[in-house]
């Protein structure tokens, strides 16, 4: 995946500088100029460095969603467009008028070029990918999460597997693995942790390193290839192996000056916006402005979560319940501010007052964590940081509103536990990006 992520990212900027170059000789037709050259070659750079930022911020390197579904298509209208307003605003803003050459002729043009080039490319792309085979994988185990794996692998074939057999644990013999390595041409071969133990006790070690097939334990593949972690699959014991521990003082005051400059920062930019978006809340539908509710925080402690009101004033006389998709309880300019994530504004305040973090698992009301702990193991180890504005599930996983949604999504958050730092949380900040150009959101 690695691979086909540095074989994108280089046919990108490849389609990016042809495209320019042949801007430059429909317009100029003189490409052997060295002034025409150096007046584009900069600023065309840094477009292109903005590029590949919103391309990896709106997921266009990501192999769960595949060329042409309509989260790729989406997420690329979204890109070509931040990058095309952000390429304007550069030129006519910050290129100097008295240049002899100026670059701005050159952007509508090339952007044309480049937008027609860019779908061309990732089509061929993924026809090559679709053409290879792809990793061919065998699964021994009698855990019910084998079937759900190979669904998933089933399911998204631009993750580069294809599931030849589940079997059951007690077919995994060397001599019987061997055959089946032979004669289904097998890559990789998953099994439970206890498949391996009986693999490592049957002296057959050297014949099966000869046979040049990658091994992983289910809990692992999963892991690390899907970003999440099972909750069928760990124990009391891996909780506390891989969950808690010490965190860095310096990590943790890094997070924390980082997180309250830019809720700082944020809440200036935005805060013109507030009286406007007040005023229409009042006018959509009567009652107060602000959706006020408990969530539960960390270590199980409840906190006020504040938010700009999205529903009519009586949504939950019957008590609280799941968000639903087309939410009948959501007014018209409540949907609005909901697609735009606007009426999510006043929780930069939880995050000044160290209630909210920027990134962590998402906190959920009283009444839905008392469900869900009787319901789902491990649910009440995501207490264990501080809940986030988003967070590794929402960034992995679409709208849910069940409680096999929520393990799910537990799941990922598990994830995000175990493996939490600074490069962690920048990494989903940037891919939080998206969200402003997804509806629904998650």
């Amino acid at each position: 995946m690695r691979l086909r992520k540095a074989v994108l990212l280089i046919g990108d900027i490849a389609i990016f500088y042809v495209a320019l170059f042949i801007a430059l000789w429909l317009r100029w037709e003189d490409l052997l100029n060295s002034s025409l050259i150096r007046a584009h070659l900069l600023p065309f750079s840094i477009i292109c460095a903005i590029g590949l930022w919103i391309f990896y911020s709106l997921r266009l390197y990501d192999s769960t969603f595949g060329y042409g579904s309509p989260f790729w298509l989406k997420s690329v209208a979204s890109s070509l467009t931040i990058l095309f307003f952000s390429s304007v605003f550069l030129f006519y803003f910050f290129a100097r008028s008295e240049d002899a050459i100026t670059p701005r002729g050159t952007l509508f043009l090339f952007f044309i070029i480049f937008g027609v080039s860019f779908l061309s490319w990732r089509g061929l792309a993924e026809r090559m990918v679709r053409k290879q085979r792809g990793e061919r994988v065998i699964i021994f185990s009698d855990n019910p999460e084998a079937e759900r794996l190979a669904k998933e692998l089933t399911n998204h074939p631009q993750l580069g597997y294809r599931v030849v057999a589940v079997l059951p644990e007690s077919h995994l013999q060397p001599q019987r693995l061997e055959a089946l390595i032979r004669e289904e041409n097998l890559h990789t071969a998953i099994t439970s942790r206890e498949g391996f133990e009986r693999l490592a006790g049957s002296g057959k070690l050297q014949e099966l390193s000869e046979l040049k097939v990658s091994f992983w334990d289910l809990a692992s593949f999963y892991e690390v290839r899907l970003g999440k972690v099972p909750v069928n699959l760990i124990s009391e014991a891996w909780i506390l192996e891989h969950i808690i521990r010490r965190e860095s003082p310096f990590e943790t005051s890094c997070k924390q000056f980082f997180e309250l400059g830019l809720a700082c920062i944020l809440l200036i930019i935005t805060l013109p916006l507030w009286p406007f978006i007040a005023l229409g809340v009042l006018i959509s539908s009567p009652g107060p402005v602000f959706y006020e509710h408990l969530r539960v925080g960390q270590y199980g402690k409840p906190f006020i979560l504040r938010k700009f009101r999205s529903m009519y004033r009586d949504a939950e006389t019957h008590g609280p319940r799941w968000a639903e998709l087309n939410d009948q309880r959501v007014t018209p300019l409540g949907k609005f501010l909901r697609d735009t994530h606007l009426d999510e504004l006043p929780q930069l305040l939880s995050i000044l007052r160290g209630e909210l973090s920027f990134v962590g698992p998402r906190p959920e009301r009283p009444e839905f964590v008392k469900e869900l702990t009787e319901k789902i193991p491990f649910y009440d180890v995501r207490h264990l940081v501080k809940p986030g504005f988003t967070g590794w599930a929402q960034i992995n996983y679409p709208y849910g509103a069940s409680i096999e949604d929520a393990r799910e999504k537990l799941e990922y958050d598990l994830y995000y536990l175990r493996h939490r730092s600074l490069l962690l949380d920048a990494s989903i900040a940037l891919k939080t990006l998206r969200l402003l150009f997804q509806n629904p959101r998650k």
